[in-house]
């Protein structure tokens, strides 16, 4: 379970234009829950373990709407996930983290 706030600021058009292309600069960040699978080195068995989890990310990208109301959108940004799990019965505890650029396409609807 996660939860954050992002911001988009438009460029070239109006958020709302159709027919025109509309570039965006976007930025997020959030906090949250996550749950991961850890084997037991001792008994080969799977126990759940609980933890924290955070995210943020910025980058740009482009919009298009046709009159219609379908539309396709491309983001480019930079991506940061934070996992951190703390173990009760041991010293020391266990994060990970995954970052890098990423590509999202995707198509939409707007009624």
């Amino acid at each position: 379970f996660e939860g954050g706030l992002g911001v988009n600021l438009h460029f070239f058009a109006d958020p709302f234009s159709i027919n025109r292309p509309i570039g965006f600069i976007s930025s997020s960040f959030g906090i949250g829950t996550t749950t991961e699978n850890k084997l037991e080195n001792t008994s080969s068995s799977l126990v759940t373990i609980e933890g924290a989890s955070n995210f943020f990310s910025v980058g740009a990208g482009l919009k298009y709407y046709i009159s219609n109301g379908f539309g396709a959108k491309f983001i480019l940004d930079y991506y940061q996930r934070g996992e951190l799990y703390a173990f009760e019965d041991e010293n020391a505890d266990f994060s990970k983290v995954v970052n890098g650029p990423r590509l999202q396409a995707g198509i939409s609807y707007r009624w």
